[in-house]
């Protein structure tokens, strides 16, 4: 058999070796309550249907061309490129408005966890301006 999609072989491997180790710990974990085992056996199933449609892909020639013929659409990297951007924005109001309520809820007097917390989300927010900026004046020259 030829492999025509090097990347959905390995995709398609790697989700069936989480599902096999999800397989493994729920048969070998702590029992666990009704809804969670329902829960774990319903990755398990997704995993494993995942990663055999994307193994089955990997080696038809007319899929391997579908999904090239995908990737290299305009439409739908214009699609992939304002749903990453607008993903990117609403992540970071949520991080905002988080700070800002946890901030107001706790009167400005915070315990050291709670201090912990709202740096780390000071620091995502700051990392997140200066990727921005950074990846801007990269494009600017590039493009």
């Amino acid at each position: 058999m030829r492999i025509y999609n090097k990347r959905g072989l390995l995709m398609g491997i790697g989700l069936l070796l989480m599902g096999g180790l999800d397989v493994y710990l729920n048969l070998t974990g702590p029992a666990t309550d009704w809804p969670t085992a329902v829960k774990d056996w319903g990755v398990v199933i997704v995993c494993m249907l995942a990663g055999g449609v994307m193994m089955r892909r990997a080696f038809s020639r007319r899929a391997a061309h579908a999904d090239r013929v995908d990737d290299r659409d305009e439409r739908n990297q214009l699609v992939r490129l304002k749903s990453n951007d607008r993903t990117l924005k609403l992540l970071l109001a949520v991080l905002v408005v988080v700070s800002l309520l946890t901030l107001v809820a706790t009167h400005g007097t915070a315990s050291a966890e709670t201090r912990g917390l709202l740096t780390g989300m000071a620091l995502t927010v700051g990392l997140t301006f200066w990727l921005w900026l950074g990846s801007s004046l990269y494009y600017e020259h590039k493009l």
